[in-house]
């Protein structure tokens, strides 16, 4: 076997093991890959509804078996070719002094360069990691869109509560409303303004019902169940907000290590040095080795049929040196172009990850602020403004002002606490692990369990 050259990493037989042992289940793969536990949650859970979705989704199955399929091309490559047999009967009998040659048989093998074999296995093989790193990538984009269906489910829910709550505020102004304009105190177009601004919450309970039909249909639609099966009540207030205290640069370090997406690029770089080896092996011989066995007959009734045994050694003789010299120089440009592509997913990587954990931290600050300062700002000012109706000292504008303001402050607090929640799942899926808090995103194994 030759030196590798300047620049070339050197290149030994794979360990085939992989091929050898029968591949790992599917939904064994998801347990051993984090994402799906033993014992699954109560119904509604969102971890139970993850590994319900990640066990039943057709479109990780199919990239699971692409995986398995794959497998099966390492010992495809690493056999060497049929051997050829020969049977030649004699026309014309020829006479090779000893008596007439009347058949002969025989039997040749085809033999590549020497580490041939062994390159192909190792191509083989670093294409089957580029499918798992694709079946790991699709398990994390499922996770993520479940994760967010999920959040915005809850999110729904408030905005139900939060509408009901108004609706209790509005049918007690509605009767200050009434005992204002029996008592001749307050005029009637209270009680007019009063029941229009109920009749828009029942118009907000009826989208947010729509909304909620819609989005249980998506998530039943990922975990391959019927549109309309129960998903369970998820809620924003039941959600832990962990906080995750590793900083940007340590994030970054982790999701190159962690995300399948870079993982993919280098075992297509592994995968396209060994196909430039194989590119400059082209200009090898091929041998050949046989064995020849011709039977000849006997001149006269006195002289016995005999055997003429002869082994059989060739080789290909590889003239067209432009053709290869072609092979090797694509077989470059396409691993120049991985390695500009490695170089551009590891920047859009580290883009993702900035970009989701400075998202998260802006919700934070966000719902500090409502929470804190302006929610209850809002409400003082609402309880004011009843009083001050109630006693007629300030009209029924300036108090169905002081409770949109508070019902605004209070969706855009449960929106920025999905809005959280949202970022975390991003910058989870950003760098390809589970980090704190109410997320189920599967720790990136380096390999699914059997393929090493």
């Amino acid at each position: 076997m030759r030196a590798p050259e300047p620049g070339e990493r050197p290149v030994g037989r794979p360990s085939l093991a992989i091929a050898s042992a029968p591949a790992p289940e599917f939904t064994d793969s998801l347990v051993l890959a984090g994402a799906v536990s033993p014992g699954t949650a109560a119904p509604g859970d969102l971890q139970a509804l993850v590994a319900q979705t990640l066990e039943r989704n057709p479109g990780l199955r199919a990239a699971w078996l692409e995986y398995e399929a794959a497998l099966q091309r390492i010992p495809q490559v690493t056999a060497l070719g049929d051997p050829e047999i020969q049977l030649m009967g004699m026309v014309n009998e020829n006479d090779i002094g000893r008596g007439p040659r009347r058949f002969e048989i025989g039997l040749m093998q085809r033999f590549p360069w020497f580490d041939v074999l062994s390159l192909q296995g190792q191509v083989a093989f670093h294409e089957a990691l580029e499918k798992q790193a694709q079946y790991l990538t699709q398990v994390l984009d499922t996770v993520r869109q479940v994760q967010g269906l999920w959040w915005e489910l809850a999110f729904q829910a408030a905005r139900r509560e939060i509408a009901r709550e108004e609706q209790e505020i509005l049918g007690g102004i509605a009767e200050i409303a009434s005992s204002t304009a029996a008592t001749g105190t307050g005029p009637l177009a209270d009680i007019v303004g009063a029941e229009t601004e109920e009749a828009q919450i029942e118009e907000e309970l009826i989208n947010v019902e729509q909304r909620v039909a819609t989005l249980t249909a998506e998530i039943n639609e990922l975990r391959d169940v019927p549109p309309g099966t129960s998903v369970g009540e998820p809620s924003l207030s039941d959600a832990s907000l962990a906080l995750v205290d590793a900083d940007v640069e340590a994030l970054l370090a982790s999701a190159e290590l962690m995300r399948p997406e870079v993982t993919e690029i280098r075992h297509r770089i592994e995968r396209q040095l060994r196909e430039r080896s194989l590119a400059r092996r082209r200009g090898y011989p091929q041998f050949m080795v046989g064995v020849e066995d011709a039977f000849i007959g006997s001149r006269d009734e006195s002289m016995p049929e005999d055997e003429n045994f002869e082994v059989v050694l060739g080789a290909t003789i590889p003239l067209w040196r432009s053709a290869y010299r072609a092979g090797v120089a694509e077989s470059q440009r396409n691993l120049d172009a991985s390695h500009a592509m490695l170089r551009e997913t590891s920047n859009r990587v580290a883009q993702e990850v900035q970009s989701a954990h400075f998202a998260r931290q802006e919700a934070l600050d966000l719902m500090d602020l409502y929470a804190g300062v302006l929610i209850p700002q809002a409400e003082t000012r609402l309880e004011f403004a009843q009083s001050a109706f109630s006693t007629g000292e300030s009209s029924l504008v300036e108090l169905l002002d002081a409770e949109r303001v508070l019902v605004r402050l209070r969706l855009a607090h449960e929106q920025a606490r999905r809005d959280y929640l949202l970022a975390l799942a991003d910058l989870e899926r950003a760098v390809g692990a589970a980090l704190a808090g109410p997320s189920t995103a599967p720790l990136h194994p380096g390999v699914i369990a059997g393929a090493q």
